[in-house]
């Protein structure tokens, strides 16, 4: 039952985002950098991990620029397998390709891996998240996967208000997130 839930959740999410004209998204993602940067969650933070967002989710570029203009290093995920990623240092030099999933990637490369979360936060995407912190994803399971392997890893989640709930339908192995972020506020999810 959860699983029917889920997958219209997820299309009728994504149609949402879709409707959201090109004017509106600049503002609540420039809203979203600004709770972020005003959050000072990454102010003793050696690394943030990111991922590069698509059209329909909330504009990491923002996010990433912020970061490596005050020197802070920043990973992008590849897939490499079920429900496993590996995070690669990025800069502007970076060459991407794009993945089966239609996402961009680093190339992997070795002397560019990230081999230690130690003092890292780890932005995860989510479609919906609830007031808890659990989100609702694309269905891959590769963050809950991340987070469960990594329970000292700060994880933040990055939405637009109208898409976070009250509750959603779980799974066992959903992980939530420590905070939260919108356009209009910076959530603690363990308070």
């Amino acid at each position: 039952m959860n699983d029917k839930i889920k997958r219209e959740l997820r299309i009728k999410t994504k149609n949402e985002r879709r409707c959201i004209s090109k004017n509106e998204k600049d503002q609540l993602d420039k809203a979203i950098l600004g709770n972020f940067v005003k959050s000072r969650l990454i102010s003793d933070i050696g690394l943030v991990m990111i991922y590069l967002s698509s059209e329909i989710e909330v504009d990491t570029k923002g996010i990433i620029k912020y970061c490596l203009d005050n020197s802070i290093n920043v990973a992008v995920p590849k897939c490499v397998g079920t429900r496993k990623m590996d995070f690669y240092y990025y800069n502007e030099s970076t060459i991407l390709e794009k993945s089966k999933f239609g996402i961009y990637e680093p190339l992997a490369d070795e002397k560019n891996l990230v081999k230690s979360f130690e003092n890292a936060l780890c932005i995860v995407p989510g479609l919906l998240f609830d007031n808890k912190g659990y989100r609702l994803g694309y269905g891959g399971g590769f963050y809950d996967t991340l987070i469960y392997a990594n329970p000292d890893l700060i994880t933040v989640g990055i939405c637009y208000e109208r898409h976070v709930f009250k509750s959603l339908p779980l799974g066992e192995y959903d992980k939530n997130v420590n905070y939260i972020i919108t356009e209009k506020s910076v959530n603690n999810c363990n308070e």
